[in-house]
């Protein structure tokens, strides 16, 4: 084995170890919050063999209760602890892919700040609400971030083949949640951009992008296919796009949503103050470069910089889309992010130790500053920790206490209301096909809950009708 790939080994080892380290004190706590609480639901339904909308409904993307059924058929059904173990080494891998993003564009050093980076990031951005919970949006950056890399592995030579591959993760990107689709444009412009300065390369670039096109529409139509043989179609359509276009989206005004984009900005001043010091300099500097680069022809396109910057700003958009200032959807803007502070902090040490006739004096501060970063993030790390409970909710045993020993295992239990996460914690399936009651009330989180408000415009038309069917089954 060489050296180069030991040294990758390595790397990829520690970064595993680090992303279940930082998370282990944790793992024996199960449900960190509703929105997991609902994907394990439907994931163990999928297990049962249900059909996504048909049988469980919710208003998210449909490839996440899938994956969480994989899970749960590799480890067995309510594993949940299994779900946050893989989580926390999928992540550690998302780091690894970081460092082999910059490491391909010629920027190793870059890429082992970068994978440091994203490692403290993620677990510290979205703070004691959503720092240990299976987000979606973490399954989102995974696919991105393997769609980023094929792409750059491709960039030299690739074509149409090598597009395939790009394609089909960005589609798992989007699958996930619709607005990891943003992250697959962010691939187009860049395509576009060395289309534009590398005329020789045009013909191949174009096919890689008509490969990657081509492998996003197929894995998208697949998933049509999948819910159209399976009757479920029309609840297709109506959960993942119309309730999201006609009623969840547009029940916050306009300004209120673009006002959400400064969640980003104000987690990570509340929680890892020390990715703004380093990444607004970063986001200034590679800007600069990008312009400088696109009004020199002779300038080689800085494509890392501009990667970084449109993912960042994908990340950044899509914090904003539904108007709710939830933190776990600044989960997007982490690997770009992460990328703008390793690039500058590889150039930083880099600019070190370029001239040390210089002086010394500057040598060492400069030093100073890394260690005092450093320091500062790991203070940051044991504040978090400390405000980690390790435990579930008090009446999370009770709750599960009580029902098993009324029901059995194989009986169905139903929860009125929006608590989907105790149909985890108690390790029984719905009784119909709603894992929560909001399509059968009109209630649209957090939003039209005044009393007066009268919800009926927003409930599902055949919501009712289906819900008395499958209790009277049940």
């Amino acid at each position: 084995m060489t050296g180069p790939r030991i040294k990758a080994l390595l790397a990829l080892a520690l970064l595993l170890l680090a992303a279940w380290g930082l998370r282990a004190p944790f793992l024996g706590r199960e449900i960190w919050g509703l929105d997991e609480g609902s994907t394990f639901t439907m994931g163990q339904q999928v297990r049962d063999g249900a059909v996504l909308y048909r049988d469980a409904v919710d208003n998210r993307s449909p490839l996440m209760p899938y994956l969480k059924a994989m899970v749960f058929a590799v480890a067995g059904d309510w594993n949940i602890h299994a779900q946050h173990v893989a989580l926390a080494l999928a992540l550690g891998a998302g780091a690894f892919g970081l460092l082999g993003i910059a490491s391909r564009l010629g920027d190793g050093a870059a890429g082992y700040w970068s994978a440091g980076a994203f490692t403290v990031i993620v677990f510290l951005l979205t703070g004691v609400i959503d720092a240990l919970g299976a987000h979606t949006e973490s399954f989102v950056i995974l696919f991105s971030i393997l769609g980023f890399w094929l792409l750059v592995r491709a960039l030299p030579r690739g074509g149409c083949a090598a597009g395939l591959g790009v394609g089909l993760a960005f589609a798992g990107s989007a699958l996930c949640k619709q607005p990891g689709a943003l992250d697959f444009g962010v691939a187009w412009v860049l395509l576009g951009v060395l289309a534009w300065r590398q005329p020789a390369d045009r013909a191949r670039l174009g096919r890689l992008l008509g490969g990657a096109l081509a492998a996003f529409a197929a894995a998208w139509l697949v998933t049509c296919a999948y819910f159209w043989f399976n009757h479920a179609w029309d609840d297709f359509v109506y959960y993942a796009w119309t309730f999201n276009t006609r009623l969840y989206v547009p029940e916050v005004p306009l300004w209120q949503r673009l006002a959400t984009i400064r969640l980003t900005w104000d987690l990570a001043l509340a929680w890892v103050p020390v990715a703004l010091v380093v990444g607004i300099p970063a986001i200034g500097l590679a800007l600069r470069e990008v312009f400088r680069s696109l009004r020199s022809p002779r300038q080689p396109v800085p494509v890392l910089p501009l990667l970084f910057l449109g993912w960042l700003a994908a990340g950044v958009i899509s914090t904003g889309l539904s108007g709710r200032i939830f933190p776990h959807y600044a989960i997007q803007v982490v690997p770009g992010l992460s990328l703008a502070c390793g690039w500058l902090l590889a150039r930083f040490v880099a600019w070190l130790h370029a001239s040390p006739e210089r002086g010394l004096a500057r040598v060492v501060l400069g030093r100073s500053l890394i260690a005092l970063l450093i320091a500062w993030t790991v203070v940051d790390l044991r504040t978090l920790w400390h405000r980690l409970d390790p435990n579930d909710e008090p009446g999370n045993a009770a709750l599960r206490t009580i029902v098993q020993r009324e029901t059995g295992k194989n009986e169905r239990i139903l929860v009125w209301g929006y608590y989907p996460e105790a149909y985890a914690i108690c390790r029984r399936l719905p009784a119909t096909r709603f894992i929560y009651t909001n399509y059968l009330t009109g209630m649209i989180p957090w939003t039209n809950l005044a009393p007066e408000i009268d919800t009926r415009y927003a409930v599902k038309p055949d919501a009712w009708s289906a819900f008395w069917q499958a209790y009277g089954r049940t």
